[in-house]
């Protein structure tokens, strides 16, 4: 999955108005979920002195019917059922596609992947039971044989089938070039509803995103996008970029956000998602991904019906129509109403909205006199006295001159999923005001900050308290000079409090202008007045011992942790300093026999014989090893690494290991999308024997024996299974094909 987008912002004027540059840029995500898939193994003992030649087999599919369906090998058949892959043939050469040949006296075996399509299990619990044989052909002494595997059943279990919608607004607002003061960058959503439309339920659904990349920027802009955070419905998730959904029932849906930040004031101007499948994994055959839809973003509101949740929806704008994509997967058009809409001044800072009333949900954007000046406080609807949510009813902002003027036409905005028609809305001043201040290493512990002593970097600083009854909190981080500030503040009371650093504790902290309470870790009581601008809170810390300290980690990743013998896998070490003080030093990584190198390289520093000297890594920064490694046998292979960076107050943070597993079949699923396989759901086989004779008819056997865990029932001239010299066929073959779930990548990020 990639999402491509084209960011334009305002880089100049000229004669003919404003200078713009483009750049596009890709936010690489990868959809992983729970899904059904059977391992099939087929073996035949030819016991005879003749090699079997020109063998081959041709799995088959019939429904509960006895209807025959497809299963092909060929990821883009969207036709079929059933999506097969060849793993190994141990003991067959050439194949099995009529080519192949078994020598005399060995035992070999085929080894399939069964992956079924999207709605091959129906829409019901029970799920649907199929029959799978096989039909197997060879030669042997120059005479052609065809031998029938007597199908078994398997039942398959509804699938999900999952529509993704995706959202962004086009308008973003960060640092505007045409004015002399640096605004602060306003987050902005990257959203997503994920609607599971199939039979089964969606299990450990999960979207990882990566990081904004610009792939192109021909005029050279100066800018960069970030995700800052990322929720779950309505719930903060982990401080990570991947989403965890959990479960998604089936006709059910759930909506994830990201939220981002631009460092210059744009406009997206282009917005696609474009995603591909794995084709060993079956590709668009068995892709669990219906759509992806990408959307304009206008606003993250909430649908107020009775019923409905407390999660935010989307409200998106459709090539000229609105339209609000809830969370519980319900779609409803939305009526434009700004034509005609009024905004009447009223007392006490009131403004009554007015519109022609609707019986669907509604939607009004009309100028703001105040020019952003004022703040919405609340809106009611006059119908019924009733509170709209506050997210409903907002203020918005666009460059004049579609997007190239210099400066900017303002509105109220106001979405009710009602569509009374009248609405009273309160304001309150929105003058901004700003806190900030400076961490600092206090080397004389004397409460003043001196020319020498320097700032601390990366710490962080968190501001609490309450404006028109919402809570505030909201922290920041420290830059590489030891500042921080807080921006876009409304007038009320608000608290500061520094966060811990490693190897240092707090000192004698100081008020800045609007003056306020020290505590021993930060300062209370800070008056912040509409508008104003408060400076020279500092906080001093001192250290808790001479020698400088960094706390370094060091993090091992893999996005293939499962491969296959010869499949290369690509394992990223990744080095970060969290600071007070500059790092430097060396990192050593040994890597198991079994695995071979095949590069190895690293953002900065020198690699020799697996010890990678990185130099120094100021505070907050990190670098990357890249290693690139094959498996030349099966089995489970470590590689370790231990950072030594100087004196370090957390030395448990400063080894990492990992272990890929090489297998030499699909026994389990391996992902090169790098999500990891789940462990087989039950020991017993779903299909427990199919059996055939390759030559004259012989007596069935009622031995068994245990391979690979499961009971494999094997026909036989003789209860014992044992092998005599004078055997004249080939043993018979058995067909066992094992359910297990294992997670589904259809596409992710290499």
């Amino acid at each position: 999955m990639c999402l491509l987008l084209a960011f334009t912002a305002a880089t100049g004027v000229n004669a003919q108005g404003a200078v713009c540059a483009e750049v596009k840029i890709e936010i690489p995500q990868s959809v992983s979920l729970e899904r059904q898939a059977f391992n099939a193994k087929l073996g035949i003992d030819n016991g005879t002195d003749a090699e079997l030649q020109q063998f081959g087999v041709n799995v088959e599919f019939m429904d509960d019917a006895g209807n025959a369906v497809i299963g092909s090998s060929d990821p883009n058949n969207t036709t079929a059922k059933f999506f097969l892959r060849l793993d190994d043939t141990p003991g067959i050469v050439g194949g099995v596609d009529g080519a192949g040949v078994i020598g005399a006296r060995v035992q070999a075996q085929a080894n399939w992947l069964i992956i079924p399509a999207a709605g091959t299990g129906g829409t019901t619990a029970a799920g649907r039971i199929y029959y799978v044989g096989a039909t197997i052909t060879y030669t042997q002494a120059g005479e052609a044989k065809t031998v029938s595997v007597v199908p078994d059943t398997i039942t398959v279990e509804p699938q999900p089938l999952l529509e993704l919608d995706y959202f962004l607004p086009t308008d973003v607002y960060a640092d505007d070039p045409f004015t002399a003061i640096v605004e602060p960058s306003e987050p902005f959503t990257l959203g997503v509803r994920i609607k599971n439309v199939g039979g089964g339920a969606a299990r450990h659904t999960r979207i990882e995103s990566a990081q904004p990349s610009i792939v192109e920027n021909q005029q050279g802009l100066v800018i960069g996008f970030n995700i800052e955070g990322s929720f779950v419905q309505n719930q903060p998730a982990q401080p990570t970029l991947l989403l965890d959904f959990g479960q998604i029932d089936a006709s059910s849906s759930k909506v994830g956000r990201w939220l981002m930040t631009t460092t210059l004031l744009g406009r997206f101007s282009a917005f696609n998602a474009e995603y591909t499948h794995d084709d060993a994994l079956g590709g668009a055959l068995t892709s669990l991904i219906d759509s992806v839809t990408p959307h304009e973003l206008v606003k993250d509101v909430r649908v107020d019906l009775n019923g409905r949740d407390a999660v935010r929806d989307f409200l998106a704008l459709d090539i000229g129509t609105y339209r609000t994509y809830e969370s519980e997967g319900t779609d409803i058009q939305v009526v434009d109403r700004s034509q005609g809409a009024s905004l009447a001044n009223q007392p006490d800072n009131r403004y009554l909205l007015t519109f022609t009333p609707s019986t669907l949900s509604t939607f009004a954007r009309v100028p703001d006199a105040s020019h952003g000046t004022l703040r919405v406080a609340g809106a009611i609807r006059v119908a019924d006295g009733s509170e709209l949510p506050l997210e409903n009813v907002w203020l918005s902002r666009s460059r004049q001159s579609g997007g190239s003027g210099t400066g900017f036409n303002y509105f109220l905005n106001l979405y009710d999923a009602r569509g009374s028609g009248s609405y009273l809305i309160a304001f309150e001043n929105a003058a901004q005001a700003s806190v900030s201040g400076s961490v600092y290493r206090d080397l004389n512990s004397n409460g003043v900050r001196e020319g020498n002593e320097p700032g601390i970097a990366a710490c962080p600083v968190r501001l609490v308290g309450t404006v028109a009854g919402d809570a505030i909190d909201t922290s920041v981080i420290t830059n590489a000079m030891g500042d921080y500030s807080f921006t876009s503040l409304q007038s009320s009371t608000y608290s500061l409090t520094v966060g811990d650093m490693p190897g240092l504790e707090n000192g004698m902290h100081a008020t800045g202008s609007a003056g306020g309470s020290i505590t021993p870790t930060g300062i209370t009581d800070v008056a912040v007045p509409a508008g104003g601008t408060l400076g020279g809170y500092l906080f001093a810390k001192r250290s808790t011992s001479p020698t400088p300290h960094a706390d370094s980690t060091v993090v091992l990743n893999t996005l293939t942790p499962s491969v296959t013998i010869n499949e290369e896998a690509t394992v990223r070490i990744t080095i970060e300093n969290r600071g007070p003080d500059v790092a430097s030093g060396t990192l050593n990584f040994t890597v198991d026999s079994g695995l071979t190198v095949v590069s190895v390289s690293a953002g900065q520093g020198t690699i020799n014989n697996g010890l990678w000297s990185f130099g120094t890594l100021q505070v907050q920064a990190e670098s990357m090893l890249t290693l690139v490694v094959r498996p030349t046998r099966a089995g489970t292979f470590g590689i370790a690494a231990t950072l030594a960076a100087g004196s370090d107050p957390d030395i448990t943070n400063n080894t990492g290991h990992l272990n890929i597993t090489a297998s030499t079949s699909g026994g389990d699923l391996s992902f090169e999308d790098g999500f990891e396989s789940k462990a087989q759901a039950s020991a017993s086989p779903l299909v427990r024997m199919l059996g055939a004779t390759l030559a004259q008819p012989t007596t069935p056997g009622t031995a068994s024996s245990p391979i690979d865990g499961n009971s494999e029932h094997r026909l036989g001239s003789d209860p014992a299974n044992t092998r005599d010299s004078s055997d004249s066929a080939p043993r018979p073959t058995q067909l066992m094909i094992d359910g297990f779930e294992s997670n589904d990548a259809p596409q992710g990020v290499q």
